[in-house]
């Protein structure tokens, strides 16, 4: 099966948007250039996009999003 990184990411994105935690923590990873399953040479690195999903996986208590707005942005997200 190919991989359709452009795919993937209008599909997270989709479920993002719906609210669906994990999905904001990976799109939010995908954004940062932090995640396995997305190539980085193949997804245009952007911070503050990054930084928005994860903060919003972070606020509904995805706790490897607020380890990833930590490690990433030095931000200690609310428990």
């Amino acid at each position: 099966m190919k991989k359709d990184v452009n795919k993937a990411l209008e599909l997270w994105k989709k479920a993002a948007e719906a609210g669906d935690s994990e999905a904001q923590y990976v799109l939010g990873s995908c954004y940062a250039g932090d995640a396995e399953y997305c190539d980085p040479d193949k997804i245009y690195q952007n911070m503050p996009e990054a930084k928005k999903w994860l903060q919003k996986a972070a606020d509904q208590g995805n706790e490897k999003a607020k380890e990833a707005l930590e490690r990433l942005f030095h931000i200690k997200a609310s428990s």
